[in-house]
């Protein structure tokens, strides 16, 4: 996310230890900064699942800040039109994401959607998702597909909050670039 200090390698969570990531780092060593890593749900279509998830500590021990430690500072509207751009790259695929909105959810409460009935569904819920957030940059795109980044935040619930930046494929990009979209796999985990 150029810009930012958000410039690190995605992992892939499965089904079988989907938290892994969470304290574990991409050489897989035990970590408490975690590592980012894209969601279990998404496991089979990668980053072409409807909505992508990723997800990654937002912390500070001692001197170290972990990967995701600038996505609670998208809730604020000059950070996020100044940094809206994120970049994603796997071994077969170059693609240029435009932050959308941001929403700081409770901890606690089940948010997260990944699959949906079809079209309609995913379209109410993305019209919804933007409707209450708490910062929106764009209320024109209506994208097929997004890349939600969620990580820790505390603005509003110091004990157990998230910030979700919702993000989108720009329009006017997509009509004059071909984006590859081959191989639904992230980087950087062998098996």
């Amino acid at each position: 996310m150029p810009g930012t200090d958000i410039n690190h390698p995605i992992l892939q969570a499965h089904a079988s230890d989907p938290d892994y990531y969470l304290h574990h780092d991409i050489y897989r060593n035990y970590n408490p900064l975690g590592a980012l890593y894209l969601d279990a749900e998404c496991e089979k279509e990668g980053f072409q699942s409807p909505n992508a998830v990723i997800l990654g500590h937002s912390l500070t021990l001692g001197n170290a800040v972990t990967c995701f430690g600038n996505i609670q500072r998208y809730s604020d509207k000059s950070f996020a039109s100044e940094h809206q751009t994120v970049l994603i790259q796997t071994p077969n695929t170059k693609m240029r994401y435009t932050v959308r909105f941001a929403n700081i959810v409770k901890g606690w409460e089940p948010t997260k959607r990944t699959v949906f009935a079809g079209d309609s569904d995913f379209r109410n819920w993305y019209d919804s998702s933007r409707e209450y957030a708490a910062m929106v940059l764009d209320t024109d795109s209506e994208p097929n597909q997004v890349i939600s980044l969620v990580s820790c935040s505390y603005n509003f619930w110091k004990q157990n909050e998230r910030t979700v930046v919702t993000t989108s494929i720009d329009q006017k990009q997509a009509q004059t670039e071909t984006v590859s979209t081959e191989s639904p796999q992230t980087g950087s985990d062998a098996e």
